[in-house]
């Protein structure tokens, strides 16, 4: 055998070596910079900003909460105080605080400028499955593997709603005013509740997917969810008619949040990627190279800014412009 290339072989070589050139110029492009958020001993399962301070806050499995600066990445504080792996982690728009939520029952409120305790809430019997601010920071919203959502006043830790279902909770959304939540239903459901009075106000029909992650876009009016099939659906949540069903992904869809500014759903995927898709129209605008490995939670921030959490035990902070994205 000879130890050359053919002409075939080398042409083959070198077309590869042009599109990766090609991908890689496109990706320093779009993400004009990438920052490692470094020093987790866990997963990263949960990302949030705290825009207010110009931090971002992980929830780790390793128990810890921690605080990184936005503008260069560094790692600010390193919180204790649960006595389980961290499950969740949340903010508001004007926030001086973060919530986490934990696999030992409880939801702590975090003053996040001196790195203390202000309240620990007994929140569920067993994991706490998620918690979620509204975006005025009026409401705390769980849900518990005791099958109950929760409504909280995060100023006194008052539980004012309980809702006990039949069936196990997975996600949960909280609108702005903190009025209404979404959250899986029984079997490939979703349900948006009335957090006044507890009762449904809409079920949301399902494709053949579970229901792994919701959000609604910034007045409320829509509403997103991803499935571990790949399927997102787009609804109206004024009378729970679907607005778009997208069935191109074919990837286990673990995150999605709407941009900040509701143009489009940022979907993290179980490939690696990030995928940016029209709110409006319902079609991919992008796939994007997000993280190197399973990309599990992301957020976005008013800055320009996008945070996204992985198994690897990382976590990266991109500095973009949507607006390039939307060509």
């Amino acid at each position: 055998m000879s130890g050359w290339l053919s002409l075939k072989e080398a042409i083959a070589i070198l077309v590869i070596i042009a599109v990766v050139n090609v991908v890689g110029l496109w990706a320093i492009d779009f993400f004009q910079t990438e920052i490692r958020l470094v020093g987790h001993r866990g997963v990263v399962l949960e990302i949030a900003f705290v825009d207010r301070q110009q931090l971002v806050a992980t929830a780790c499995s390793d128990g810890k909460l921690r605080l990184f600066s936005t503008p260069d990445g560094k790692l600010l504080r390193e919180i204790t105080g649960h006595s389980d792996s961290l499950t969740d982690v949340t903010s508001y728009r004007e926030a001086e605080d973060v919530a986490t939520a934990s696999a030992d029952g409880t939801i702590k409120i975090w003053k996040v400028h001196e790195g203390i305790q202000r309240r620990s809430i007994a929140a569920h019997q067993g994991t706490v499955l998620a918690a979620k601010y509204s975006d005025d920071g009026s409401v705390l919203v769980s849900i518990g593997t005791d099958r109950a959502l929760r409504v909280w006043t995060p100023t006194s830790g008052e539980r004012i709603q309980e809702i006990v279902v039949r069936y196990d909770f997975a996600c949960v959304t909280v609108n702005f005013m903190g009025s209404i939540a979404a959250s899986n239903g029984p079997e490939s459901d979703a349900v948006i509740w009335n957090l006044k009075t507890g009762k449904e106000l809409h079920r949301l029909s399902g494709q053949r997917g579970a229901i792994v992650s919701l959000a609604f876009n910034s007045d409320g009016s829509r509403l997103v969810t991803g499935r571990n099939d790949g399927v997102l659906q787009i609804y109206d949540t004024s009378n729970g008619k679907q607005l778009h069903l997208i069935d191109e992904n074919h990837r286990r869809v673990n995150d999605v949040k709407f941009t900040q500014d509701d143009h489009a759903i940022m979907v993290a995927t179980s490939d690696g990627t990030l995928q940016l898709w029209d709110m409006t129209t319902g079609k991919k605008q992008r796939s994007l190279l997000g993280d190197r490995n399973e990309v599990l939670c992301v957020a976005t921030s008013p800055q320009h800014l996008i945070a996204t959490g992985s198994r690897d035990r990382t976590a990266t902070l991109w500095r973009i412009d949507l607006s390039d994205a939307e060509r």
